[in-house]
């Protein structure tokens, strides 16, 4: 599949994000919110999800075939993991069980290089609010703000992940890219 190369679409950060987390130990399954908008706007095609999938090793699990979700929703496997992906939403973009905690992410898309827009700014600022704002969380919930790698996002990344407020709710950042994910702070325990 030929991905975009200027820039990653939101579909594409928030399975990215649950590829990561479910290669964490204990990790069996993900959820991930992708509405049709991160697919298809006006029959022009913004992310091959099905292929997109299957090249990463996912099939569909022919339970989920004929379901509500029967174009490129419900439940994919690899191996023993499983992602499910649903278009509902108001809910987060990613939510994956990983050691007894809940990592809960609002993820964005982006480009890879500086454009004259800059909305990496808006789009993070976003993504927080998003987070700050969820109606249900647990006392060992883990917060991400997921955004693709690059020299803008970085820098609103390095900024924002010492503010005090940040700090004092835990949000971390997750920086995607093609060949893996940046967590700041590092790590989840």
């Amino acid at each position: 599949m030929k991905l975009h190369s200027d820039h990653m679409p939101e579909a594409e950060v928030s399975l990215r994000l649950a590829f990561h987390l479910l290669r964490k130990p204990g990790a069996r399954e993900a959820c991930v919110a992708i509405d049709g908008a991160q697919v298809h706007i006006a029959g022009h095609s913004i992310f091959k999800i099905e292929e997109f999938l299957k090249e990463q090793g996912w099939r569909k699990d022919a339970s989920s075939e004929n379901g509500e979700d029967s174009d490129w929703g419900g439940t994919y496997k690899n191996g023993k993991k499983l992602l499910r992906i649903h278009k509902k939403s108001g809910v987060q973009d990613v939510v994956c069980k990983v050691r007894r905690k809940t990592i809960r992410a609002e993820c964005k898309k982006g480009h890879f290089e500086g454009t004259l827009s800059n909305p990496e700014l808006k789009l993070l600022r976003e993504a927080l609010g998003q987070l700050l704002t969820l109606a249900k969380v647990g006392a060992g919930d883990i917060l991400i703000a997921a955004v693709p790698q690059s020299a803008a996002y970085q820098k609103h990344v390095d900024l924002w992940s010492k503010a005090p407020l940040v700090r004092k709710t835990g949000i971390r950042f997750a920086l995607v890219s093609r060949k893996g994910i940046k967590l700041v702070p590092k790590g989840i325990q």
